[in-house]
């Protein structure tokens, strides 16, 4: 979610998607999609779908 307010952020002051895109080392498309998606949801668009860190484990990673 950090990428998404980076993108929206510096769309914020005026940047071009192409611009963003070289700062934040992503695709134009992705910068689009992001600030597509904010002017459409506002925060609860960037929010949505966020990744919420590693999934659970169980503590049984090794082999034996």
């Amino acid at each position: 979610m950090v990428l998404r307010a980076k993108i929206v952020l510096r769309a914020a002051e005026g940047m071009r998607n192409k611009d963003v895109a070289l700062e934040l080392g992503t695709s134009r498309k992705t910068v689009g999609l992001w600030r597509e998606r904010f002017a459409d949801g506002r925060i609860e668009a960037i929010q949505a779908d966020a990744p919420r860190g590693a999934p659970a484990s169980d503590g049984c990673t090794r082999a034996q």
